[in-house]
């Protein structure tokens, strides 16, 4: 697998990488939060421009590189939409310019591109122009598809030309995580590309635990009680269970 060498942490290398979003509305809040995970152990920092209150390309793209500086850690900017779980409810034309935008401004290291999207391969070759890379993503926030159907998003996306492929899914029963694991490890050892597999909600604590033992390259918690999808764990939390699992490991 390939691995990707970012400006303060190495993604797909022996130890996955801990991601905390900012989701404040607004500049101010934003910035505060910014400021807040560059003195956390996070190893990456995911700005969820589809919570933010204004989000336009000209006003998003700006305030891109001035989180990046704030955080002083590789940032994530990610458009979530209403499909997807997230907020953005606009139609494939201001996703497309949103996404375009922020993939343009100085201080974006990673870009997240839902790659079942329309107009998807566009997005890809525009952040891949600027000299970003590409987080291909897909999130199911009702249910669990097969290990088939989760292995075929993730194949999609890195054909689709993402460098990271991602896939987030909501068990309804502990086999559901059972399988989103699979679908991880099997991705894992077929893909170049660094995988990204999560579970939400209470029922997916295991995969944000010990996701990289099945091939997971990182693995989010919130940031100062603000988290971006259920299930997330306080970073610091994460970063202390982890290390308390490692050293079980190596007993």
């Amino acid at each position: 697998m390939s691995t990707i060498e970012l400006a303060t942490v190495e993604l797909g290398g022996p130890r996955p990488a801990i991601i905390v979003p900012l989701t404040g509305p607004d500049d101010e809040q934003v910035l505060a939060q910014a400021t807040g995970a560059a003195a956390s152990p996070a190893d990456i920092v995911e700005w969820r421009v589809d919570l933010f209150d204004e989000p336009t390309p000209a006003r998003a793209g700006k305030l891109a590189t001035e989180v990046a500086a704030h955080a002083a850690r590789p940032l994530l900017t990610t458009v979530r939409t209403t499909a997807e779980g997230g907020r953005f409810g606009r139609g494939t034309g201001a996703y497309a310019d949103l996404v375009a935008a922020l993939a343009a401004s100085a201080g974006v290291e990673l870009v997240d591109v839902e790659c079942a999207r329309p107009g998807a391969a566009g997005l890809v070759a525009a952040v891949h122009e600027a000299g970003g890379y590409v987080v291909g993503s897909f999130h199911d926030v009702a249910a669990t598809p097969g290990v088939g159907e989760m292995l075929d998003r993730l194949r999609a996306q890195a054909a689709a030309g993402a460098d990271v492929c991602k896939i987030a899914v909501m068990p309804q029963a502990p086999a559901d995580v059972a399988r989103l694991l699979e679908a991880c490890a099997l991705a894992d050892a077929e893909l170049d590309q660094p995988v990204i597999a999560m579970a939400m909600g209470p029922l997916g604590l295991a995969s944000r635990l010990m996701g990289g033992d099945f091939g997971s390259a990182a693995g989010f918690a919130s940031l100062g009680g603000h988290a971006s999808a259920p299930g997330q764990v306080p970073v610091e939390d994460l970063v202390a269970a982890v290390a308390v699992i490692d050293r079980l490991r190596r007993a």
